[in-house]
């Protein structure tokens, strides 16, 4: 899932986008507003990867609050105006697309999987693998997300068209694919065992062969053959 922020100085283009975020079915929607201090503080505190930014806002330009935005993190900037000349501009600040209005669901799915290329693509620092300590998931309900704690989940498996996140004795359920969750997880603590498993690396009580076991689960877990190298290096750098 992306975790995104809407900002524009006209409250029905902010309605329209959160209507298209939704809808994306990817996307989730940190925050949507038409305050751009509001939206700075937000994303200097806050782990955001998308930003819709307006150009044409009273108290700063788009392109002034993007250049005037520093921050460590990685993320990519859909300008969003109904003015075509600043496009050059945009994109000389390295804007993953530019949105001319007024647009529509097609043309806004088209930059999304601009974002979401190049975030899957994006190496993750160090420094942002530890500090991804929580994630949301979709609660069942529109509009609705449940905020669930990194070091709670325990593993994740595949079941078809939808993924279940084991945690604390819970079990959720997303339409996430595994390969989209992994992307997310902080690779210090979490690898993929197998096309079907994610887990934590601290609830591993044991391994045997190739298959291991958590902790409070008698499942037994394959190491599938594209995982057993990355494994077991990581085991020999944990083993005295």
């Amino acid at each position: 899932m992306i975790t995104c922020v809407i900002l524009d100085d006209e409250l029905p283009s902010v309605e329209l986008l959160t209507h298209f975020c939704l809808k994306s079915g990817v996307l989730q929607i940190a925050l949507a507003t038409t305050d751009a201090i509001e939206a700075h503080h937000f994303i200097k505190n806050n782990q955001v990867d998308l930003l819709f930014c307006d150009i044409q806002m009273p108290e700063i330009s788009g392109i002034d609050f993007v250049r005037n935005l520093k921050i460590k993190q990685q993320i990519q900037v859909i300008f969003t105006t109904a003015f075509s000349e600043y496009a050059v501009t945009g994109f000389d600040l390295e804007a993953t697309d530019y949105l001319l209005k007024p647009f529509n669901f097609a043309r806004f799915l088209s930059a999304v999987e601009k974002a979401e290329t190049k975030l899957l693509s994006s190496p993750v620092s160090e420094e942002e693998d530890q500090q991804a300590d929580y994630l949301f998931i979709k609660a069942g309900v529109k509009g609705k997300y449940s905020k669930i704690n990194m070091d709670d989940i325990e593993y994740v498996a595949s079941d078809g068209n939808y993924i279940s996140l084991y945690h604390n004795g819970a079990v959720s359920l997303s339409n996430q694919s595994l390969k989209e969750l992994e992307a997310i997880l902080p690779k210090s603590k979490f690898m993929r065992v197998h096309k079907s498993y994610i887990i934590s690396k601290a609830r591993i009580s044991k391994v045997q062969g190739y298959t291991l076991r958590l902790q409070n689960h008698d499942i037994d877990i394959s190491i599938g053959d594209s995982y057993r190298e990355s494994f077991f290096n990581f085991l020999k750098s944990r083993t005295i």
